[in-house]
């Protein structure tokens, strides 16, 4: 007998902008990890916990999508998983809303990056 791949039904809120029930565990496995890492209560985290080894979780975690993740939860994760993301990679995978303030504080962190870099 094949193992069940798809979500069940009480995941379906955290996957709004998708068909949920076409999700595949793991063809789709780093999109779930997010999601529910983003959006998911403790329920959601427990099946995670349960379906998922903590070395995948991690790994999604420490190679965070880009603009797929809320920043207070991405620095969360990475705190509780004691995960060290490149600030690059962690900037550009933090999800903004409002295009003009991501340009400002995108060239703000740039400047200073360099500006760093050349007194080093």
């Amino acid at each position: 007998m094949k193992r069940k791949k798809r979500l069940p039904k009480f995941l379906a809120p955290f996957f709004w902008s998708w068909h949920w029930q076409k999700l595949d565990l793991e063809k789709n496995k780093k999109l779930i990890i997010s999601q529910i890492l983003n959006f998911g209560n403790f329920k959601a985290i427990n099946w995670l916990i349960n379906h998922y080894p903590l070395k995948e979780i991690k790994k999604v975690v420490a190679q965070p999508q880009r603009g797929s993740w809320e920043k207070k939860r991405l620095n969360y994760w990475q705190t509780i998983l004691g995960l060290k993301i490149d600030p690059i990679k962690f900037r550009l995978a933090i999800r903004e809303i409002d295009p003009c303030r991501w340009q400002k504080s995108t060239a703000k962190f740039w400047i200073r990056r360099v500006k760093s870099s050349s007194t080093s």
